[in-house]
């Protein structure tokens, strides 16, 4: 919001994560300070729009990806999910979020259930296209900085986000 000059919009948004947190009674850490703050702030949007949250994280504190790469890559994929999970019935609201240090690896896994299955190209379905429909572009861009790989998978019930990160 601030990059295109919409300080009322971003303002708002600033507002309604605090509320969020403030409402937030289960912290999430994992001891890295940016993926805290990011995934509990999601975390804390989700529950308050009923999606059921669920998370396996087991990293190190120190994860060599910058505070801003996290931010971009767990928080436009924690956004899709949210939205994704907004347009079906509150029953069927859920997020699992996976992520694992492993042998010198990040992996993470992302499901949520898949409330269009007529979107095979990830479209944004959003009126306004011009700011929209472009985080899937920076995870992808931000994960190729660190030789990431990632994978999409979409049944009739789920849409998962995984990839993997290999350090050194």
């Amino acid at each position: 919001y601030f990059a295109n000059n919409n300080c009322t919009e971003g303002l708002k948004y600033i507002e309604d994560i605090n509320l969020q947190l403030a409402l937030n009674h289960s912290i999430l850490e994992t001891g890295n300070t940016a993926l805290d703050a990011i995934i509990n702030t999601k975390k804390a949007v989700a529950e308050s729009k009923g999606i059921a949250f669920h998370t396996n994280i087991q990293i190190p504190e120190k994860i060599p990806i910058s505070p801003t790469d996290i931010c971009i890559i767990w928080g436009n994929i924690l956004d899709n999910a949210i939205e994704a999970c907004e347009r079906l019935p509150k029953a069927n609201r859920e997020i699992r979020l996976s992520i694992i240090w492993e042998k010198d690896s990040i992996i993470c896994k992302i499901v949520n259930p898949n409330p269009n299955t007529d979107n095979p190209m990830l479209k944004t379905t959003k009126k306004d296209k011009e700011h929209h429909g472009i985080g899937l572009d920076s995870v992808q861009k931000t994960l190729s900085k660190y030789h990431g790989v990632s994978r999409i998978q979409q049944t009739k019930e789920e849409f998962i986000f995984s990839f993997i990160i290999l350090i050194n």
